[in-house]
């Protein structure tokens, strides 16, 4: 009788490790991707703490996954987080543990302060999530941000991570980039908090100011066309960059005030041009994609204030939508088009031939003009592949009954292709940088011809 209850305790003891077992499991482990998580991430701080300089950090971020997550939904989005996640892990293999960050991020631990291994290794991480893939029949091109911090005999495990992060920061501002922190990249982000304080106030303050970049029309010989550009004139540190302080706004989302105030402007600039004499200046108004989504209504309506305040037509006014906005909700952003474009406005597609666009989707939305990425003109002249890449898409997009415009233009050698390719626009330094709102209308009498 004895034999048997030391048996049955036995397998109780047993089943309670083995629970035991599974519930800390549960608790250390992401449960889609099976990762490390964040809280096995703090307790590793805690138990490497009294070990500094043996580990480096590699952090990495999926670029415009929300967008990709909220066009698809969050089901297709899972098979991406865990297709990343075993391409990393196949990466990392033995140097390292690998834990899921964050919805998109992902923490590599590598062995080693090797500070060549471990950039090495970052950058086959990212060529391997730098690929085609194809979700729910559509193709993506997917494109990662890394920050790198190398482990220090002065520095413990969580202040690497959080270096990383800062590393990280500074590539997300560019994407598809690898940073390697350094030290002065805590005052750029300290930098970056004064900002976004000091944005919220900078409408107010009358701070920002639209600079105009002309664009040439090819077939007719004239400067019709130019792009509103924003700046801001910050009064203690100076211009501040787009590129600073844009990414900023869009996170915060003062991006929509912002965007309402340079749509009012805008309009506002082609009336004084037109009451200077300068009556067929159309201009271009940048809309990001945080302005179209959920408030379609409320954009269409700020456009149409803008115009009815400035007095002018419709047709002056030209919208410019970045190609990421494609991967939308594309019954919502097809209604959009549609009741801007039935207001008599002109509808463009920036940045296009840099991950999103397809050809199909295209031909639902209807647009005026696409205009041609910089990076598919930088290296026309002397690459023929390219030659042929900007020409074919000059003739499919014309055949779509579409104008196209080609940005960031240089050189007299890149204006001959163009011409022979038949685009329509042309804008770039070749030409003239964006020019203050004076500076541009001195420009625009100066090229108009005597009499």
């Amino acid at each position: 009788m004895g034999e048997i209850e030391i048996v049955s305790s036995s397998r109780n003891i047993n089943e309670r490790k083995l629970k035991e077992e599974e519930i800390r499991y549960i608790d250390f482990h992401d449960p889609l991707t099976g990762l490390l998580n964040r809280k096995a991430l703090s307790k590793s701080f805690a138990d490497v703490k009294a070990k500094k300089g043996k580990k480096s950090v590699i952090l990495v971020n999926i670029d415009n996954f929300r967008v990709i997550n909220d066009a698809l939904g969050h089901h297709e989005g899972d098979q991406v987080l865990l297709e990343m996640a075993s391409k990393i892990l196949k990466c990392v293999g033995i140097s390292g543990l690998v834990y899921r960050y964050g919805g998109d991020e992902y923490v590599i631990i590598v062995e080693s302060h090797d500070w060549q291994f471990v950039e090495q290794l970052a950058s086959q991480v990212f060529k391997s999530i730098s690929t085609q893939f194809m979700v729910a029949r559509r193709l993506f091109y997917l494109t990662a941000s890394i920050g790198i911090s190398f482990g220090s005999e002065t520095e413990g495990l969580e202040q690497t991570v959080k270096n990383a992060d800062t590393a990280l920061y500074a590539a997300k501002k560019e994407r598809n980039k690898i940073v390697i922190y350094v030290p002065e990249m805590d005052q750029t982000r300290t930098r970056e908090a004064i900002l976004e304080k000091d944005m919220k106030v900078a409408l107010e303050k009358g701070e920002f100011e639209l600079h105009f970049q002309p664009i040439y029309d090819i077939n007719k010989g004239v400067f019709n066309h130019a792009e509103a550009l924003l700046r801001w004139n910050h009064p203690y540190l100076g211009r501040i960059s787009p590129a600073d302080f844009i990414p900023i706004a869009e996170k915060s989302k003062l991006i929509i005030p912002i965007t309402d105030w340079v749509i009012r402007e805008a309009c506002q600039a082609v009336r004084n041009w037109q009451d200077m004499g300068i009556k067929e200046m159309t201009v271009s108004i940048n809309i990001s994609l945080l302005s179209f989504e959920n408030r379609g209504t409320e954009l269409v309506e700020s456009v149409a204030s803008g115009i009815y305040q400035a007095g002018i037509k419709p047709a002056f006014v030209k919208l410019e939508i970045t190609e990421s906005i494609l991967i939308r909700d594309t019954e919502e952003i097809v209604k959009v088009f549609y009741e801007l474009k039935q207001m008599g406005v002109k509808l463009a597609l920036d940045d296009f031939g840099t991950g999103y666009s397809s050809f199909g989707c295209m031909k639902d939305l209807p647009l005026d003009i696409i205009k041609l990425d910089r990076s598919l003109i930088s290296n026309m002249v002397t690459d023929e592949r390219e030659q042929m890449i900007a020409e074919s898409m000059i003739t499919i997009i014309h055949g779509l009954g579409i104008q196209v415009v080609a940005e960031g233009v240089e050189t007299e050698e890149q204006l001959e292709f163009l011409k022979k390719f038949g685009c329509d626009f042309i804008q770039g330094y070749l030409f003239s940088r964006p020019l203050t709102t004076v500076a541009f209308i001195d420009y625009c009498f100066s090229k108009m011809e005597p009499g």
